[in-house]
C-alpha cells in the first residue's frame, strides 16, 4: 500500500516532534541529575555546591522556557500536518495528537511521553526533598542565631558590677 503525501510529511514532522522530545527528556534527566547532587551537597553541607547547583538548575530552566517553545512548534506542525485545524485554540495534547499519527510514530511519542512524565515525576520529588532539606538547615541556623543572640545580651551576674558594664553588642562575621 502507497503512502499519501500527507501521511509522509505527518511522519515527518512526527519524527520532528520525536527529536524535539528527546531533546527534552535529556534535559529534564541533566535536571534530575543537578537536583540529586544538590541533595547530596545539602546533606554534606556543602554550601558552595549547593549554591553552584542551584545556578545550574536556574540555567536549565531557562533552557526548558526554549525548548518549550520548539517543542510547541513540533507540536503545531504535526497538527497541520494531520489537518487537525487548531490554528485559534491551544496545541493538542500529545496523547490526543497520537491518536492521529501512524502506530510506530504513536507509540515513540507515546513512549517520550511517559518517560517525561516518570522524570519530571521525579523532579518534583527532589525538588521537595531538597525544600525540605533547606528547610531544616535555615531553622539550625536561626535555632543557633537564636542562642547566640540569648547569650550575648544576657543581663551580666554573679558578681558583677552593673555600673561599670555597657550593654552587650553583638557582631556576626560574615564570613563564618
Amino acid at each position: 500500500m502507497a503512502v499519501k503525501t500527507d501521511d509522509k510529511r505527518a511522519v515527518k514532522q512526527a519524527q520532528e516532534l520525536q527529536r524535539a522530545l528527546q531533546a527534552d527528556l535529556l534535559l529534564a534527566k541533566q535536571m534530575l541529575c543537578v537536583l540529586n547532587a544538590q541533595t547530596e551537597a545539602l546533606i554534606a553541607g556543602d554550601h558552595r555546591s549547593v549554591a553552584m547547583m542551584e545556578r545550574h538548575c536556574r540555567e536549565l530552566v531557562k533552557e526548558q522556557a526554549v525548548r518549550d517553545g520548539v517543542r510547541e512548534t513540533a507540536v503545531a506542525a504535526v497538527a497541520m500536518a494531520l489537518a487537525l485545524g487548531v490554528h485559534d485554540g491551544p496545541p493538542p495534547r500529545l496523547s490526543d495528537l497520537a491518536l492521529q499519527l501512524p502506530l510506530p510514530e504513536a507509540r515513540a511519542v507515546l513512549a517520550l511521553r511517559r518517560q517525561i512524565l516518570s522524570t519530571h515525576d521525579h523532579i518534583r520529588r527532589a525538588n521537595e526533598r531538597n525544600r525540605a532539606l533547606l528547610e531544616n538547615a535555615l531553622d539550625c541556623v536561626e535555632s543557633t542565631l537564636d542562642t547566640i543572640r540569648e547569650f550575648a545580651f544576657r543581663k551580666p551576674a554573679y558578681g558583677a558590677n552593673p555600673n561599670t558594664l555597657t550593654s552587650a553588642t553583638l557582631c556576626l562575621n560574615q564570613t563564618a
